[in-house]
């Protein structure tokens, strides 16, 4: 009996350590694939960071335009190259946020789409030159029932003239504010009067108000196309 039972005893530690080192290179496969995993995983994400960063270079450069010609007159041609450029640029970065859904460079990509969007928006030099006069006014506690025969002209330079009676009644300069962060609203600086928050409307009325945020009873001046 103690022969077969020692046969038996062998068989079975034999049979053991063979499933043990069945179990050890199951164990070591799994855990190589998912080493595998996490360098694909980590590799991705590398590619995702490098595609993100080329965006950001493009935008940057992309930025610097759109600074430039809110104060700076330029032709109508190039300013419509520039608006074709920022809405190549929106889709790249749609692009990029669908292809990476799971990395929180999405986000930043979707506010980038927000921010020049926005900028994109605001009101620029071309879009205001010219003479313009005085229509009406609003904001006011009681409504205004008197009139005006004003008018103003900005010019390509920077400086805009006033006339009152038709005759030149002042000149100063003038910049547009671009806008460092959304949201943030379309305001105008005159060297001399300071500061108005600034409107133009899709019938191509501009409307100016003294100063910053709300104000009641501050007065918006409109002025139509002359």
């Amino acid at each position: 009996m103690k022969p077969r039972f020692l046969f038996l005893a062998i068989v079975c530690c034999l049979s053991c350590n063979e499933k043990e080192k069945q179990l050890e290179k199951k164990l070591f496969q799994l855990e190589l694939k998912n080493q595998i995993l996490i360098s694909q995983l980590d590799s991705l994400q590398n590619i995702s960071a490098i595609k993100f960063e080329t965006l950001l270079s493009e935008d940057v450069l992309a930025d610097s335009l759109r600074r430039s010609h809110v104060n700076d007159y330029i032709p109508y041609y190039k300013l419509n190259q520039i608006r074709a450029e920022d809405s190549l640029l929106i889709e790249k970065y749609i692009t990029f946020a669908k292809e990476n859904q799971v990395s929180y460079l999405s986000t930043y990509a979707l506010d980038r789409i927000q921010d020049i969007k926005f900028k994109r928006s605001q009101i620029k030099i071309n879009g205001i030159v010219g003479s313009r006069q005085w229509e009406g006014i609003t904001n006011l506690m009681f409504p205004y029932k008197g009139n005006k025969n004003e008018r103003i002209e900005f010019r390509k330079d920077g400086t805009v003239l006033f006339y009152t009676n038709d005759k030149l009644v002042a000149e100063d300069t003038f910049k547009i504010q671009y806008p460092s962060s959304y949201p943030v609203g379309n305001y105008i600086t005159f060297s001399k009067l300071g500061t108005y928050a600034m409107s133009l409307k899709k019938n191509n009325r501009l409307t100016l108000t003294k100063g910053r945020g709300i104000c009641i009873d501050c007065g918006t001046n409109i002025y139509k196309k002359h």
